[in-house]
């Protein structure tokens, strides 16, 4: 009898060590999340991420941002908003960048080392030091951005599309063609 004692004692130590690490691991999460504005259910962070930049940050349900090969930055800048969407995968070394907006749908992958900007910062043209619009950038739902994938102020991914490796796009992509009128 001693020895099945002995077992449940061991099984119920296993158990609450476990309990308290899936806790810390919850807070370390969530202490990791702190500087975003909205949280969802369930978030996975896994490494280092880096958010900042005083505008508002919501991220849905189940969103995974996975840091365990290089920092994920997330700034939005004072009066901007990034928005992940429910069960959003966001990889190692991805930088989203808003001064206004950037929007990223449901179910949608971002690949490694992509960089998601809705301003270029400073002007192409003429004075370097004036800062330009912004253009909002959207992701719509059930996208795939393939790794190093560089989406450009003005930027929309339409929904479903994959966008293949190391892309520049700076215009809509994966949109429906409108249907002129018949004849």
């Amino acid at each position: 009898m001693a020895m099945w004692d002995a077992a449940l004692s061991h099984t119920v130590n296993l158990a609450g060590r476990l309990s308290l690490a899936l806790g810390l691991r919850e807070w370390a999460t969530r202490y990791k999340l702190r500087a975003v504005t909205s949280v969802g259910e369930q978030p996975i962070v896994r490494g280092r991420i880096w958010i900042h930049g005083g505008g508002t940050v919501v991220l849905g349900d189940r969103v995974e941002l996975n840091a365990t090969a290089c920092a994920i930055e997330i700034h939005a800048a004072p009066g901007a908003e990034i928005v992940l969407g429910d069960d959003v995968f966001v990889d190692a070394g991805v930088s989203i960048e808003a001064r206004e907006s950037v929007r990223i749908g449901d179910r949608s992958r971002i690949g490694r080392y992509c960089k998601i900007l809705d301003n270029n910062f400073h002007s192409l043209r003429g004075d370097r030091h004036e800062k330009p619009g912004s253009t909002p950038v959207v992701v719509e739902d059930d996208t795939d951005l393939g790794p190093m994938t560089v989406l450009l102020p003005g930027a929309r991914i339409g929904k479903g599309t994959d966008v293949g490796c190391g892309r520049v796009i700076s215009r809509p992509v994966g949109m429906p063609k409108a249907k002129g009128p018949t004849t």
